[in-house]
């Protein structure tokens, strides 16, 4: 076989083996439309419902604002008039009902920064710690002694709600738990001066305000029932006035009428209560000329 014959040769065998090898039926996809044209801009997706608050005008609806929630449940060791609470001595600082270094004497997360507070508190110093020599002392990495604040301290709700108009936060939901202020003088006095001192927060800083009741505890007892807790609403209604705007005038009002929470309706926790006990609770409410938020879980 000469060059010619071999050349001639193997480029039959490359095409006998590409037909042989090669799939039968070669698809070829079809091409893959274009992204849809960007929106023109300036277009909206979603109308508001609501006119955006402006500063320094009353709070007509919940609508549209950026609300925080407010326990006020930090305690110090002590009252402005120097009488022990007992039982709100370090509240929610204790741990096992102590509050001094120790695993299970204390339930610090998170020192607060206290740099820009007027009352300050230092543990193992101010009050009873069980133990107030420098061993019940908190000390800091660096070398200082840890402080904290109290709610019951009216200069430390006022920074608060300072803060909150600094940064943009519309207002905050009160928490009142039902547990710790209907029918419970040993914890009432404490969230009764919170409230107070937010209360007179709100206007100073024009932040809106408004009472959630918390209902763990709610009807856990013949003493904490529904006419406990109207007989409470109607103590709040009627020593802020919440009906004159002209007292307290950022109170957040909805419908034309001063807005009340309910926190903890529907949820499977057996909680001691029924949707009827809610329905004649809302009823009431209603009689007393309040508009009503539920706070209901996610399911």
């Amino acid at each position: 076989m000469n060059f010619r014959q071999i050349v001639l040769f193997a480029a039959c065998a490359l095409a006998v083996g590409l037909v042989a090898c090669g799939p039968k039926d070669i698809e070829i996809p079809p091409p893959v439309p274009p992204p849809p044209p960007p929106p023109p801009p300036g277009e909206i997706y979603n109308e508001l419902d609501f006119e955006p608050h402006k500063e320094g005008e009353p709070f007509d609806s919940y609508k549209g604002l950026v609300m925080a929630g407010y326990q006020g449940w930090f305690g110090g060791p002590k009252v402005s008039d120097n009488v022990g609470f007992g039982n709100e001595q370090w509240y929610h600082y204790r741990e096992g009902g102590t509050f001094k270094p120790g695993v299970l004497q204390n339930s610090i997360d998170f020192w607060p920064d206290m740099r820009e507070y007027t009352q300050k508190y230092t543990p193992g110093v101010d009050g009873q710690t069980g133990g107030d020599t420098p061993s019940g002392q908190f000390v800091l990495p660096n070398g200082q002694p840890a402080q904290v604040y109290s709610a019951y301290d009216e200069s430390t709700v006022m920074l608060h709600f300072k803060w909150m108009k600094d940064y943009g936060i519309d207002g905050v939901f009160m928490q009142r738990f039902v547990g710790e202020t209907v029918n419970n003088p040993t914890h009432v006095r404490h969230f009764d001066k919170v409230l107070e001192n937010a209360m007179k927060a709100s206007n100073e800083y024009q932040r809106a305000i408004c009472v959630m009741y918390d209902l763990g505890g709610f009807m856990d007892g013949a003493n904490k029932g529904i006419s406990d807790v109207l007989a409470d609403t109607q103590s709040i209604l009627d020593k802020f006035q919440l009906n004159d705007r002209t007292k307290q005038k950022f109170y957040l009002h909805h419908n034309d009428k001063p807005l009340i929470v309910l926190w903890g309706v529907g949820f499977n926790d057996n909680r001691p209560y029924s949707l009827d006990d809610i329905e004649a609770l809302m009823n009431g409410l209603k009689q007393k000329g309040f508009s009503i938020m539920l706070g209901v879980p996610t399911y």
